[in-house]
């Protein structure tokens, strides 16, 4: 449209010398086309937003065409060949993806919680059985055993005190496990 105004010998087109829409500057005066119209350096304008701040300035005319927002872009072109094999895929390609790992996730967490739940019985049935049956040590029925126990098991053994007949017994006793039970006694 303003193509044809142009060869129209009347009106010349032209930009405002700040390149700018319209801002409203100090004293009440206008940069940009509202300035241009403003201070009557132009008959008219093609293209300006209608604002309440401008229209107290500028005489606005009728509006036809009243468009908040126009995307200008690029003309679509076609796939390369090699995406071919991929485009029956495309418009569901991403809802399938996101289905697939919401319910991937979900098996994982699953899994998870049975995992968590099987554990939980396993030492539930372990720490109830440890607590009615108890703790129960070797029964030790022998000086022999007692001192195996000490060699091997870091036991250690002791009395009140090492005198009389008990010093005599195990000083005189021809097992060796007496003497060995006699050398590590603690007084």
């Amino acid at each position: 449209m303003t193509t044809f105004i142009a060869t129209v010998d009347r009106y010349d087109v032209k930009e405002p010398d700040d390149c700018q829409w319209g801002l409203e500057a100090d004293g009440g005066n206008w940069t940009g086309i509202v300035g241009t119209l403003q201070h009557e350096k132009a008959d008219f304008s093609m293209d300006l937003t209608l604002t309440p701040q401008r229209a107290a300035v500028v005489d606005f005319g009728r509006v036809y065409i009243d468009e908040t927002l126009v995307i200008l872009s690029l003309k679509p072109r076609p796939l390369p060949e090699y995406l071919s094999l991929i485009r029956p895929f495309e418009s569901k390609w991403r809802s399938y993806m996101c289905a697939i790992l919401f319910t991937l996730s979900q098996v994982l967490v699953g899994m998870w919680l049975l995992a968590c739940l099987i554990l939980r019985a396993i030492y539930v049935s372990s720490l109830i059985s440890h607590l009615v049956k108890g703790g129960e040590s070797p029964v030790i029925n022998t000086i022999e055993e007692m001192v195996k126990s000490g060699q091997h098991e870091g036991w250690q053994w002791g009395t009140v005190s090492m005198s009389g007949a008990f010093n005599s017994f195990l000083s005189t006793s021809t097992n060796p496990a007496f003497h060995v039970a006699k050398k590590f006694m603690q007084v």
